[in-house]
């Protein structure tokens, strides 16, 4: 069963391959779904190399089935489908907010950021102390975080300005690309916010975390893929350099912490299984987790919202009410997966398949225009796949609901207040 597992594997990564090279050959570029796809083939290709790997740090799953990884192709094209579709170039006017949009994304993630900075700043400085100069600092501050498990969600406002700054991240990078869009850039915003973002990211980074930092810069790297083609070769160049700093920046902190973690010899194992478990674990378990989560894990925020009382607030309780379940967020299964075992492969199919119609159908370009809100609606649907396309679905739990309701508030609001914008300043002043 070994080699038909094997089998099976490979007609998945290749008919990731191919969709890749199938879209680079109708595109001729490499844009946001670009990224997306080849974080797919690199998934894929990993969770082969994982599944063969023979160290102690290798997989208990030892057989593997075709349904699965079929189904979990089919539900990934679907939720990427918005961004597949989404062509930059064809784009000739960016039909921009009120300005009362972006005031309100600036104060609520730069001012949040701002005014928990203090914190922030010595929660940066002790952790990456720690991490640097200390072989198992690493692995004690991964400890700490789940020592401390048990009290997440339970009147959590302590830091509010660190949930309101952290509610609006992903918004905050969307807008700052955005900005660097406009020929008229208004620099101590740009500034301003690029400094949120890169503290938000070191912040993650002094948790022992691997995964925050990897996916703000997922997030970073595909939204600038979004919106290249509206920059000028300069701005291409300076974001390019600063990026290529920041990842070097990330990359030494990142192995001092996995080496603190796994050791030397554990360490490429390590990065194999994280990257290449979850398509593993969706094929094992998550159509027939012999049970579900009724929303427990992607949306427990909107159930205790209406009312639904024995919601659990943190990991740790959602884990001691689904004992039964043959895997729970413990472990990778990818975002698709989050959506099955929470409520089964065909609600979850009808959930994706709502959703794929809804986004298409809203940020399908129409003369060649597309308006901001709907450019946020691609941006959130780009974060979903890139972010959970190896791990869990990123908007998930206390923290991601908040998330969407930020990115909802930005909508909302700013599908209220377009009329507002003066005629004249309706197309949006793009640098190319």
């Amino acid at each position: 069963m070994e080699n038909l597992s094997n089998l099976y594997l490979f007609i998945y990564s290749a008919a990731c391959i191919f969709t890749f090279f199938f879209y680079q050959r109708k595109r001729h570029i490499l844009d946001a779904g670009s990224i997306v796809l080849l974080s797919y083939v690199a998934y894929s290709i990993t969770s082969f190399l994982f599944f063969n790997d023979k160290s102690e740090f290798s997989s208990e799953i030892v057989e593997l089935s075709f349904p699965p990884f079929l189904y979990l192709y089919i539900m990934l094209m679907m939720a990427s489908s918005p961004i597949l579709k989404f062509d930059a170039r064809r784009v000739h006017q960016l039909l921009p907010p009120s300005k009362s949009v972006v005031h309100i994304v600036l104060i609520m993630f730069v001012f949040f950021s701002l005014l928990s900075f203090p914190y922030t700043i010595q929660h940066i400085r002790e952790g990456l102390m720690m991490i640097m100069l200390d072989a198992s600092g690493g692995r004690e501050l991964v400890q700490d975080r789940v020592e401390i498990a048990d009290t997440f969600g339970h009147g959590g406002l302590a830091h509010l300005p660190t949930v309101i700054s952290s509610a609006f991240n992903t918004i905050g990078i969307f807008l700052l690309f955005y900005l660097l869009s406009l020929k008229k850039k208004k620099k101590l915003i740009i500034f301003g916010l690029a400094f949120c973002v890169i503290l938000s990211i070191f912040s993650t980074v002094a948790t022992g975390s691997r995964g925050g930092p990897i996916d703000i810069m997922l997030v970073i790297v595909s939204t600038f893929f979004m919106f290249k083609f509206f920059y000028s070769e300069e701005i291409k160049r300076w974001t390019n350099r600063i990026g290529l700093i920041l990842i070097v920046a990330l990359a030494i902190p990142i192995a001092a912490i996995t080496i603190s973690r796994f050791g030397e010899e554990g360490s490429s194992s390590s990065v194999l299984r994280y990257t290449g478990l979850g398509n593993l674990n969706f094929n094992k378990y998550a159509l027939d987790d012999n049970g579900i989560r009724y929303g427990d894990r992607t949306i427990p925020l909107f159930k205790r919202i209406i009312g639904i009382e024995n919601v659990p607030h943190n990991y740790v309780e959602r884990r001691s009410k689904y004992p039964k379940l043959k895997i729970n967020d413990e472990t990778f299964s990818t975002f698709v997966g989050d959506f099955t075992i929470d409520y089964g492969p065909i609600i979850a199919f009808l959930i994706f398949l709502f959703f794929n119609i809804l986004v298409v159908s809203k940020t399908r370009l129409r003369q060649g225009k597309i308006k901001f809100r709907h450019l946020l609606l691609i941006h959130f649907t780009l974060c979903v796949c890139i972010q959970g396309g190896m791990s869990l679905f990123s908007f998930a739990d206390v923290g991601g609901n908040l998330k969407i309701i930020a990115y909802f508030l930005v909508y909302m609001y700013s599908k209220l207040t377009e009329d507002r914008v003066e005629p004249k300043k309706v197309v949006q002043q793009l640098t190319t």
